[in-house]
């Protein structure tokens, strides 16, 4: 049973900008006192007082399970428990906290779940939902420990934009990396939404255009609880990307093009996807700054853009985010980007943090590809250039089955531990390797192992250039 302390149940929660609620009552539920027991199927809206308890009771002993909750007078629906509970921190580390909506699904046939979905509308101690959970479940195990729920939040820019530790690139749901499964690839948004997963990242181009279809359709109703980040900055002709462009009525064009295939009234970060060297960047970041004050978009964002081109952006407009290719696998970065973004407080999201399924050890011989897949044509695929990345990329794996982790959980976590202003969104269109990427958020290494990583894929240490000439043009290096 779950037992809570009802007392005051009127008191003014304004200070925690929640409303205040009367208790409700449905069947099954048994009013004792001050107190009330939900039992199985009930749902319960609870303004808590400052001090809550969580009571386990069973015919051998009742003991407290946690202390506080934390701020008092939260209000809160408990219809079910989740085992994916995305802990949001906003205390120390002793006593992190928790919000948001969740969905249980039994783990096996022989838990069933209690109820069907719990819901958390203001911040809730860790141990209330542990405590709570192993009570009405029976099954302690079921929630995840703290090391396994979804870390907190990322600052990208100084803008106030903030996103899970990891965010979900969409490219490949579309296009690039084999026939595309749309159910699949809903349902794997949906997933990354339970767990946690808030920034979603398309463009306009993947596709082209379908891939800002399939986002919106699979946010139908979760829209308010994502970012959705896009791209503009190419000329689309017959369903073909044909050259560059970023002229500003044409920047204007494509926001209004990518609200409706969105299906919302605004776009969260809005990226030009390349460099076009025909258009000043200030003529072109003057125009999505337009596109800011008239509430169409929320934050600015960079792809592949240069030193210079992110410096005259920057003092036009604050750029929050710049979206480049960093990993293990490509690190061009390091010596003069991320340090001028850092100076100019400047976020960064990298994509294709898995070589482009090199680190995670599922890549195959460029020729094994079918022939729409992006990796045919990637010269690191090609091979000499195989075969020695493969022997770099070894160390990965080696680290990975001495930590019990997957090759891609090792690789996604050297990329969180370069800092807290990084923010990868591995790509995926598979539920299953979506949850082991979620996973690598919490994942620790040491300096040492981080160490190692460096020293086995150093930049030298990766055979081939990273694109075929026809796109390395494209990269304002």
């Amino acid at each position: 049973m779950f037992v809570a302390n009802s007392e005051n149940p009127r008191r003014d929660s304004s200070r925690w900008g929640l409303p205040v609620a009367r208790r409700r009552h449905t069947r099954g539920c048994a009013r004792r006192g001050a107190r009330t027991v939900i039992g199985n199927g009930d749902q319960y809206r609870i303004q808590h007082p400052p001090l809550a308890m969580v009571r386990q009771t069973s015919s051998m002993q009742q003991k407290n399970s946690v202390r506080e909750i934390g701020p008092p007078h939260q209000v809160c629906d408990v219809i079910a428990v989740n085992p994916n509970v995305r802990i949001v921190g906003r205390g120390d580390r002793s006593a992190p906290i928790i919000h948001g909506s969740f969905y249980y699904r039994a783990v096996s046939n022989e838990v069933a779940p209690v109820f069907d979905r719990f819901t958390v509308t203001a911040p809730l101690h860790y141990g209330i939902a542990k405590a709570a959970f192993a009570i009405l479940s029976g099954k302690k195990e079921s929630l995840p420990r703290r090391e396994e729920a979804m870390p907190i939040e990322r600052r990208l820019g100084t803008q106030g934009l903030e996103v899970s530790a990891l965010g979900l690139g969409c490219l490949g749901m579309s296009q690039s990396y084999g026939s595309a499964d749309d159910r699949e690839s809903i349902a794997t948004i949906h997933r990354a939404i339970e767990l946690g997963v808030t920034l979603f990242d398309t463009a306009e181009a993947y596709g082209p255009f379908k891939n800002e279809e399939l986002l919106g359709q699979a946010l139908k109703g979760k829209r308010d609880r994502v970012i959705v980040a896009t791209k503009f900055g190419w000329r689309i002709q017959d369903g073909r990307v044909d050259g560059v462009d970023s002229r500003p009525e044409h920047v204007k064009e494509v926001a209004d093009a990518s609200l409706r295939r969105l299906g919302t009234d605004h776009i969260d970060l809005f990226y030009q996807h390349r460099i076009d060297p025909q258009v000043p960047i200030e003529e072109t970041v003057g125009a999505m700054a337009g596109l800011v004050a008239e509430g169409k978009v929320r934050f600015l964002g960079l792809s592949e853009a240069g030193e210079d081109n992110i410096r005259r952006a920057h003092a036009t407009h604050p750029i929050s985010v710049l979206q480049s290719e960093y990993s293990l696998w490509e690190r061009n970065l390091e010596s003069r980007i991320i340090p001028l973004i850092r100076e100019l407080g400047i976020g960064l999201v990298p994509f294709c943090p898995l070589g482009r399924g090199f680190l995670a050890g599922s890549a195959r011989r460029a020729e094994e590809y079918p022939q729409d897949d992006w990796r045919r044509s990637d010269p690191r695929f090609q091979g000499e250039n195989f075969d020695a990345n493969m022997r770099a990329a070894s160390t990965v794996r080696e680290l990975a089955a001495q930590k019990d982790a997957t090759a891609a959980q090792i690789a996604l976590a050297w990329l969180l531990h370069k800092g807290d202003d990084i923010v990868p969104i591995p790509g995926t269109k598979r539920r299953q390797y979506l949850e082991e990427n979620v996973r690598a958020a919490n994942l620790t290494l040491s300096p040492a192992e981080i160490g190692r990583l460096d020293a086995a894929l150093a930049p030298n240490a990766v055979a081939g250039p990273r694109y075929n000439p026809r796109l390395m043009a494209f990269i304002d290096r």
